[in-house]
């Protein structure tokens, strides 16, 4: 029994020593003794962002207004499809309202440099798609009843979320049943260039009720409970603005007593302490680097792994990416469950790999992509049947960071499709890019970037992320599918992106022009094989 004892207060001294040794070494860590990262690159578009902010140096090294230093993101290039350009980013910051004070949120380098802006997300987001932020409050007996018009864009929806980050409750575009006279275009078989697209809806506290009413989004708390609240736009037509050519929706308060509030009335009667204000990361920067630095794992390549092929992982909620990654021996599927976090998107299930510059340079993503409807020309017609809304790929920076690199979407990828619909997207720092990484040759590539973003932490991090989003009742091969730790390939098929590590541009190079995705291909299947 004495042995015992003193084994366990062996174990918890050596616990604690090694957590006061990391703690030291992590706030001992400054720029003059931070590892160095790649220099060269823009982190701003063309002519400086919009609302400035601080000029980055050479590796994207910054200090925000709320004086946090970190390394800003790389700007890709900029493709024709992208939701965020130069010419358009003025307009679209002046987007805004009392009730969405931020305008639309997107990544740094756009809008601004200064990552403590609201303007900035810092939620990993994808480019494909403009955030619009706010929080709220309700009166006991009172509802926020939101008007507008149905906006030109390929999906759209709202989410409420606790403290955390974490969804609670949503409303979906195809859900929303419009007003008397009006038609949804996210509806099948209605225009989407339909003049009548007015509609309004309500959000109420509490819990959600059975039989559940149409129209109405729940926060799932008590009354004066403060609530974060997100609008997400994806891909407007043609790029026009972020909202897609509509205005903003307008925002009444309805009380217990019959009164109805409406503009600045309505925004000082719901006020909220994060409105208009920068959420925090998601992840603590210092205790990032802390875990990256555990006993267990490798400083310079933590949290991936070495690898030559394997398939993209299911994203179920934050503890369980937590563990999986800093406590790999921990037993940890009893916590695979789909509730999600880092501020997700209820409509949205994610894939993920972590992926190092120490393992390869060169990375290759393959698999067969569902069809989506095509809307960024804005032809006006009914949408097309699909087998879901939205899919795309991102490369973004640390978690306690929160800055997305690059991400391309469903239609950017269309014309590069094999006969299978099979996709080959390399992902590679600018340097590295295999010259045979084009759309002439069947291939995307996309920025990798400089790392996690965080001092003390890792210049060679990266980590992909694949979005599925509203997937129909009859595709069955979504990440939505994925209802078990380890049961991916099982329920996603041919769908599942599979990675291929190549090392070095010139492995890539080999395999030609056009690209003889049969070699890329023989590789997975080996890999099938034997799992």
């Amino acid at each position: 029994m004495k042995f015992i004892r003193r084994l366990l207060l062996g174990m918890v001294a050596t616990v604690l020593a090694v957590a006061g040794a990391l703690w030291i070494y992590v706030n001992s860590v400054n720029q003059e003794n931070d590892l160095l990262r790649p220099q060269g690159g823009s982190y701003m578009i063309p002519g400086g962002a919009v609302q400035g902010g601080p000029t980055p140096r050479s590796d994207g090294y910054a200090v925000n207004s709320a004086g946090v230093a970190q390394y800003l993101p790389m700007m890709p290039p900029e493709r024709v499809m992208n939701i965020h350009h130069a010419e358009t980013e003025a307009a679209n910051a002046a987007i805004k309202t009392c009730f969405w004070p931020t305008g639309g949120r997107t990544r740094s380098g756009y809008l601004t440099t200064d990552t403590h802006n609201p303007a900035v997300d810092n939620q990993l987001p994808d480019t494909g798609n403009t955030y619009q932020l706010t929080a709220f409050t309700i009166p006991a007996g009172a509802s926020i009843v939101v008007k507008g018009e149905f906006p030109h864009v390929r999906h759209w929806n709202f989410v409420t979320y606790g403290p955390d980050g974490t969804p609670r409750d949503g409303l979906t575009d195809r859900d929303i049943v419009p007003d008397a006279g009006s038609q949804n275009p996210f509806q099948v078989g209605v225009r989407r260039d339909t003049p009548q697209r007015h509609y309004r809806f309500s959000i109420v506290n509490g819990e959600p009720v059975t039989p559940r009413p149409a129209n109405t989004v729940y926060t799932k708390a008590a009354p004066g409970e403060p609530i974060g609240f997100f609008m997400r736009n994806y891909v407007p037509d043609g790029s026009k603005d972020f909202y897609g050519g509509v205005a903003l929706p307008s925002v009444e308060l309805h009380t217990a007593d019959g009164k109805v509030l409406q503009g600045e009335e309505a925004c000082a009667a719901t006020a909220a302490p994060m409105r208009g204000k920068q959420p925090a990361l998601s992840v603590n920067p210092k205790l990032w680097v802390a875990a990256t630095h555990l006993f267990t794992r490798d400083a310079s390549t933590a949290p991936a792994k070495p690898f030559e092929v394997e398939p993209l992982e299911m994203f179920f909620n934050r503890l369980h990416l937590m563990l999986r990654l800093f406590f790999p021996s921990l037993p940890t599927a009893k916590f695979a469950e789909q509730k999600g976090g880092f501020w997700s998107n209820a409509d949205t299930r994610y894939g993920y790999k972590f992926i190092n510059q120490q393992h390869g340079k060169v990375y290759a993503l393959r698999g067969q992509l569902p069809k989506t409807p095509p809307t960024w020309h804005g032809d006006g017609g009914a949408l097309a049947k699909a087998d879901m809304s939205y899919w795309s790929v991102c490369s973004t920076m640390g978690m306690a960071q929160g800055m997305t690199v690059d991400c391309v979407y469903d239609e950017m990828i269309e014309p590069t499709l094999d006969a299978r619909r099979n996709y080959t997207i390399v992902v590679s720092r600018a340097i590295d890019r295999p010259a045979n990484a084009t759309e002439r040759c069947g291939a995307v590539w996309m920025e990798w970037g400089n790392g996690d973003g965080i001092i003390g932490g890792s210049p060679d991090y990266g980590v992909l992320i694949n979005r599925n989003t509203e997937p129909s009742p009859e595709f069955k091969h979504s990440w939505f599918a994925v209802e078990r730790e380890g049961m991916e390939k099982q329920a996603m098929g041919a769908y599942l992106p599979y990675l291929v590590n190549f090392h070095e541009r010139q492995s890539f190079e080999t395999l030609g022009c056009p690209v003889d995705v049969s070699k890329i291909d023989a590789r997975i299947d080996s890999v099938k094989e034997h799992h």
